[in-house]
């Protein structure tokens, strides 16, 4: 059997990171908030999506330039993509709680260090404070290291071989 693999390294901005995956009650904590906050984000964008999937079975017409367009009003995916706004996107962000927020950036770069010449620092420590100078002014390093340890740590969780293994008992007694 091989060994599970739980750190990756990744590059930002020329810096270079380990990410290490969450514990396994951290992971479901974070799932869990992802998947109670997150997730309904998504339904204001349900009935774009079955128009999409709707013209997949339909077939396609030539829009006025010669490219091919869904027939009988449905819309494509660049179409889906522009219908999306950035007020829909925010108003959704602000169902996600500050504490919410804040438990998902701190086990996140809890979970990272940065590789310096002198050897491998914590992004930040256990007990909340930065364990490398100037990331806490870095917003966008921040939230992009987040998302690396999100997608690192949770990813197997939303994978759908494994979520199904873990839920077809649920569903077949």
């Amino acid at each position: 059997m091989e060994a599970r693999v739980v750190t990756k390294n990744i590059e930002v901005e020329g810096r270079k990171f380990v990410v290490k995956k969450y514990t396994a009650m951290d992971g479901l904590k974070v799932a869990k908030l992802i998947l109670a906050k997150v997730i309904p984000i998504f339904q204001d964008f349900i009935p774009l999506l079955t128009k999409m999937t709707d013209s997949r079975k339909q077939p396609l017409a030539l829009n006025k330039d010669g490219t091919d367009a869904p027939a009988n009003g449905n819309i494509s995916a660049s179409e889906l993509v522009d219908n999306i706004s950035l007020d829909t996107i925010g108003l959704a962000l602000e169902k996600i709680s500050e504490e919410d927020f804040d438990y998902i950036v701190t086990k996140s770069l809890q979970n990272i260090s940065e590789v310096l010449p002198a050897g491998e620092a914590p992004v930040m420590y256990s007990n909340g404070t930065y364990g490398v100078e100037g990331i806490e002014y870095d917003p966008i390093l921040v939230l992009r290291l987040t998302c690396e340890a999100v997608m690192w740590s949770c990813g197997d969780f939303f994978d759908g071989s494994r979520l199904t293994s873990v839920m077809s008992p649920l569903f077949n007694g």
